[in-house]
């Protein structure tokens, strides 16, 4: 059996009473009991120097000690070992006041026995234990407690729980309103709080050196928004919840107002006392992008409504003053003005247009207007160069005292934008702060630069649709005035080509008559080559004649009046058919007319689109061996597009463009007779019918021409056919 090992010192200076006390321990069996004695106090601490005991028996009264004071100092000495006391029976009530100042026991001499005295040593030695596990827990709890990265304090909250413990017994119920905590009175409930320890953390973030300085600094510590967070605590501590946890508020030691999270953890009556650990987290930079990114928000908001105003509204001037209001507001300014640039260059001066102006403020608004007129054209001049480059000028206290304008109020900060429009300076706005007096962010001043931008399009497009009024106002006019010398320019023109063409008939028909009588009477005078050239002059005459004709008609086609009525197409280009082909022997046709609809339109001038179109499908297909010629038509909605399909010559597409042009040919007088006029009688006749003409081909493939007339009436109503008829 292995025994347990137990080093035992006997301070006792009474020799028999040791040799008494000796025999009884040496009747215990369950330890190896090792003795060492001590007959004074200067051999016991010398000893206690030199070895480590397990248990100390210490009798109070030695030769050169006396009462508590033998036990305070041997025990200075050994600290952690446990010391039973050796009592008499007179002694009993000084050895219970030595087991209070941390003495493991008392026993009596002459009433104990070796079952006692085991018991004795059994307890001193587990209680020895289970201090030595305390203080190693309590060692690794405060390394903790110091070296942890967040803020703790702990504190004993037993006053004040007693505090609200009797308040209750008293009847309270609204224990908030009851204590109305506010400044006066917080500090009384703070006092409450048993600052027990901090960490270093903690010390860091109220600005302290130690928890003394922090002691000495609780009273300044407070803040107008830290009574919201003395009263959750109270109220947790009142209806007995195990944690708290919210925002407080705070100014550390150098001023300045600091945001936290605290968590508290009510850990009861534990160790004596209230126990209270509460932990600080610092979350200022946290609520400062909270505030950051509402007060964006704010200006988004802001900088929309202003953009809606400029967008939608009809009066310029008041959607740049509500602009101004949203954007003044937004930024939390207290002041607002719109000034105008009156001249350009460095010596500019300005107006105002439009001044905001917060109700709070203790002046008027023509100091205002007044002092802020100055300001700006002395601010112009001297940042003349960023507001060119269409910067923000930021202006601080400094600077404005450095001027030599006196201002009926404080200003701390003001920030001004160019409005800009078409690449130009217009003038300003201007924002001014009485009351914060804190540096614009970069993005403040972003958004007051897309405000001026948005205010300098809203001006652009005024001037812009002024213009245009004005340029509608005399539009009509002008277009009347154009109209009048056109028609005027058209009747002259056709009135000049009629009356030409009129002229030229007359001694043309001296020409032509006078060759024939010649030709006739001087048949057998004239030589062979006289005679050909005699023919040549008859033959000339006859195509100016056809010229003079065609040009006639054309020139009569943009003047007659259009006689709407509804056509039979089909029947009418059977009728042309039959009227073109009774003078033709030599040529081999096959026409082909598919089923026709009907349309809208002059009979007499369709009549000639078709004379026109048909007569060259058979005078260009006249060299095959059989000429076939295909009509027929699609329904395009309003509008029947007809068309006439030839297998002649044809033509190249890339001269397609001037094929209905007056005296344009694509191909020789000498092969195909006719003088150009007749496709562009054709365009004429279709356009006034409000149609359109186009043709396709191909050389020696033959050529497609499609024209379209209307299909309705309806559709006359809507055209308006005054301008083709003076086309």
């Amino acid at each position: 059996m292995n025994y347990l090992k137990i080093n035992i010192l006997v301070v006792e200076d009474n020799l028999q009473d040791y040799i008494i006390f000796k025999e009884i321990l040496g009747q215990i069996r369950d330890f190896f009991i090792h003795i060492e004695h001590a007959e004074n106090l200067d051999q016991a601490i010398e000893l206690v120097n030199e070895n480590v005991f397990d248990i100390i028996f210490l009798d109070l009264f030695l030769p050169d000690s006396f009462g508590q004071e033998t036990f305070t100092s041997l025990q200075r000495g050994i600290l952690d070992t446990p010391i039973v006391i050796l009592s008499g029976l007179s002694d009993k009530n000084i050895a219970l006041e030595i087991v209070k100042l941390g003495a493991q026991d008392y026993i009596v001499k002459g009433e104990f026995d070796s079952n006692l005295l085991e018991k004795s040593i059994i307890y001193s030695i587990e209680r020895k234990k289970f201090q030595d596990k305390l203080l190693r827990s309590e060692k690794k709890y405060k390394s903790t407690f110091q070296s942890v990265g967040v803020a703790i304090g702990e504190y004993d909250y037993g006053a004040l729980h007693d505090y609200l413990a009797d308040l209750k017994k008293q009847g309270v119920t609204d224990i908030l309103k009851h204590l109305n905590i506010n400044h006066s009175n917080y500090m009384d409930i703070r006092s409450m709080l048993k600052l027990k320890d901090l960490n270093p953390e903690t010390l860091l973030l109220y600005g302290c050196d130690s928890v003394s300085d922090f002691k000495a600094n609780v009273h300044k510590f407070y803040s107008a928004k830290s009574t919201e967070h003395m009263e959750n605590l109270v109220l947790a501590i009142w209806n007995n919840v195990a944690s708290y946890e919210g925002e407080a508020y705070f100014i550390n030691t150098h001023g300045k107002e600091i945001c936290t999270w605290k968590h508290a953890k009510f850990l009861g009556n534990e160790f004596g006392y209230y126990r209270m650990l509460m932990s600080t987290t610092n979350i200022s930079a946290m609520k400062d992008k909270e505030r950051e990114v509402f007060h964006q928000a704010k200006l988004l908001q802001g900088i929309s409504k202003g953009a809606g105003e400029l967008i939608s509204s009809e009066n310029t001037l008041k959607a740049l003053t509500k602009a101004m209001k949203v954007t003044c507001q937004a930024l939390d300014a207290d002041l607002g003005v719109i000034l105008k640039l009156d001249d350009n260059g460095e010596d500019a001066r300005f107006s105002i247009l439009k001044t905001w102006l917060d109700t709070g403020q203790p002046i008027s608004k023509e100091e205002a207007e007044q002092s802020l007129l100055e300001l700006n054209n002395s601010i112009f001049e001297s940042h003349f160069k960023e507001f060119s480059s269409g910067t923000c000028v930021e202006v601080y206290t400094k600077e404005i005292r450095k001027s030599s304008i006196e201002l009926p109020f404080d200003i701390c900060n003001l920030v001004g934008a160019p409005i800009t429009v078409n690449n130009t300076i217009w003038g300003t706005l201007l924002v001014v702060r009485n009351t914060r007096d804190v540096q614009w962010s970069n993005y403040e001043k972003s958004s007051l630069l897309t405000v001026a931008r948005n205010m300098g399009s809203a001006i652009y497009r005024e001037t812009v649709l002024e213009a245009l009024e004005d340029l509608n106002d005399t539009l009509e006019t002008r277009v009347v005035q154009r109209t009048d010398k056109m028609r005027s320019a058209i009747k002259e023109l056709e009135s000049f080509s009629y009356s030409i063409s009129h002229d030229l008939r007359a001694p043309l028909r001296a020409i032509s008559s006078f060759s024939q009588v010649l030709d006739e009477e001087s048949e057998e005078s004239l030589s062979e080559t006289h005679r050909e050239y005699l023919g040549h002059i008859i033959r000339g005459a006859q195509e100016m004649s056809e010229l003079i004709d065609d040009l006639l008609n054309f020139s009569r086609m943009g003047r007659l009046p259009l006689n709407y009525s509804l056509i039979d197409l089909e029947g009418l280009v059977n009728e042309v058919i039959q009227e073109l082909t009774l003078s033709i022997d030599d040529q081999e046709i096959s026409f082909l007319v598919h089923s026709l609809p009907k349309c809208q339109g002059d009979k007499a001038l369709v009549r000639q689109i078709l004379v026109n179109l048909i007569w060259n499908a058979i005078k260009y297909s006249k060299n095959q061996p059989k000429t076939v010629i295909e009509i027929g038509a699609n329904q395009n909605d309003d509008f029947i597009e007809y068309w006439v399909k030839d297998n002649g010559v044809g033509f190249d597409m890339a001269f397609a463009d001037k094929l209905f042009g007056v005296f344009q040919r694509l191909h020789s007088g000498d092969d195909f007779d006719g003088t150009g006029v007749g496709l562009a009688i054709v365009k004429r006749i279709v356009d006034r019918h409000g149609g359109s003409v186009k043709a396709h081909a191909e050389v020696n493939k033959g050529a497609t021409f499609y024209f379209s007339l209307p299909s309705s009436t309806t559709i006359i109503q809507k055209m308006d056919f005054s301008t083709e008829e003076e086309d």
